[in-house]
């Protein structure tokens, strides 16, 4: 593995916490009840929202505490003249205040109701000064409707910015990267009748580096009776036909390795792992774990597989560097030939920034895609050098370089998504879910506690996520697909 190599390339600055969601709009000071002093800073997590029947639609309440204040966020429901809500707080509350159009009186400092005076189109807002964290219940009631429940004032989360990154060089693929990262597109062609890649996405203010191998080379050639009385090359176990050899049996000028089908476990540890432990220091795996689900094929169906998650980490300049990866390896064999390859990926950084290089890794593995135009191009060429190799060599090797222009593309282009899939399902509290571009794309993106909400701008070129569900300016938000 080539990890190490490009480990330190520049890269810019982590953005830092967005505090444009929780500044005060002046029309806010309009309407307030007041109670002592201002407060000193506090912080709670997490909210609830009680189940609510009837044909309104879901009333979404959200808090957030920052700084000695509680902004309570309410949207999506009919708001109508008379619509009142009871407040409670489970701590004093100093001052309440909320937008124009809302009557605020307090009947205690823990207990205040809050009245719609006239019809009005946007949500609700207000905002609750405490020196302690609260938990708050709350009563609406809009004519006949009413609605109740709990909610707990989460943390402010990140506002994690990610820009489009275009390959450079071919314009073979794109993704969302996270704003200050770089990334490299290194597109491999050892065999006539393969495409593969490696490519990296990376910080080196926080040592992180997200990797993928598709496929991790070399070759390896199912030593079939067919193949190998036709190529004579085979032997007792595993053997290595030489650059050299490749070369003249037109497959291609990279090693191959005749060698049977083996797992991910096997395949890790007698190929993989003495190649890491070559070359990065103090390489030790914490943990292996089986990862079997549900993963997207090329035609956009579903199958059921099973990738190995390596827990590691390594001494690099004096830090330690916790890493993960997911390793997986695919069989194609037909009745007289066959190959297999293995795939890796892996997202490692600095200790005590693992978990976020994790959350925004993911996004970039899931957004990562190949042009169609570029496979295109690029299958026609494959199948070009397959039947290169048949008018050259009239044995088996051919068969095998056709099966090899058939399959590896499709398999390359398609493990990033579902590595990212098995790293959020082994790793992660994310879930990954699809969200709606349009009315016929969509994309899959990690939903966690403090990215509930996916935002797109206007020319596409950015995406954001939020645990407040609020559009900022020249965005949109992405709904379920």
């Amino acid at each position: 593995m080539v990890v190490q190599i490009k480990r330190f390339l520049a890269a810019g600055p982590l953005l830092s916490i967005s505090l444009a969601l929780l500044l005060v709009p002046s029309s806010l000071a309009a309407h307030s009840a007041s109670y002592g002093q201002e407060p000193a800073a506090s912080y709670s997590t997490g909210y609830k929202s009680a189940d609510i029947a009837a044909a309104q639609p879901e009333p979404q309440f959200n808090a957030i505490r920052y700084e000695g204040r509680t902004i309570i966020h309410i949207a999506n429901w009919t708001a109508t003249p008379g619509s009142i809500i009871v407040l409670n707080s489970s701590a004093h509350i100093s001052r309440l205040i909320g937008l124009p159009e809302w009557n605020i009186s307090s009947l205690s400092p823990y207990r205040f109701v809050l009245k719609l005076d006239g019809n009005v189109a946007r949500p609700a807002e207000f905002i609750a000064y405490s020196n302690l964290n609260a938990t708050y219940t709350y009563q609406l009631t809009a004519g006949s409707y009413s609605h109740s429940g709990i909610l707990v004032p989460e943390l402010p989360s990140k506002q994690i910015l990610f820009s489009m990154w275009l390959d450079p060089k071919e314009g073979a693929a794109s993704a969302y990267i996270p704003l200050g990262w770089k990334a490299d597109l290194d597109i491999i062609r050892p065999y006539r009748s393969m495409t593969g890649f490696v490519f990296e996405a990376r910080q080196d203010a926080t040592n992180t580096l997200l990797y993928v191998f598709a496929p991790f080379m070399p070759l390896h050639i199912i030593p079939t009776n067919s193949w190998c009385a036709t190529s004579q090359l085979c032997g007792n176990g595993e053997k290595t036909i030489t650059a050299e050899q490749s070369k003249q049996l037109s497959i291609g000028s990279a090693p191959v390795i005749i060698s049977s089908f083996t797992g991910p476990h096997q395949y890790f540890s007698e190929e993989v792992l003495p190649v890491l432990q070559r070359n990065l220091n103090s390489y030790v795996v914490e943990s292996t774990t089986d990862v079997t689900g549900n993963y997207t094929t090329e035609n956009g169906s579903s199958d059921r597989h099973t990738f190995l998650d390596v827990k590691y980490s390594f001494d690099a300049e004096g830090k330690k560097i916790d890493g993960v990866a997911a390793v997986y390896t695919q069989n194609h064999t037909t009745t007289d030939i066959g190959f297999w390859n293995g795939y890796i990926v892996g997202i490692e950084s600095r200790e005590g920034n693992f978990s976020e290089a994790l959350q925004k890794s993911l996004v970039t593995l899931l957004t990562l895609k190949f042009d169609s135009r570029w496979l295109a191009n690029e299958q026609a060429a494959l199948d070009s050098g397959a039947d290169t190799v048949l008018h050259e060599n009239d044995n088996k090797t051919a068969a095998v370089m056709s099966l090899l222009a058939n399959t590896t593309l499709g398999d390359s282009s398609m493990f990033a998504l579902n590595s990212a899939k098995a790293l959020a399902l082994a790793n992660s509290s994310a879930r990954v879910s699809a969200f709606a571009i349009s009315n016929e794309s969509q994309m899959a993106l990690p939903v966690s506690p403090y990215t509930r909400h996916w935002y797109i701008s206007e020319d596409g070129t950015k995406l954001m996520g939020r645990s407040i569900g609020r559009a900022p300016e020249g965005y949109s938000e992405l709904g379920p697909a």
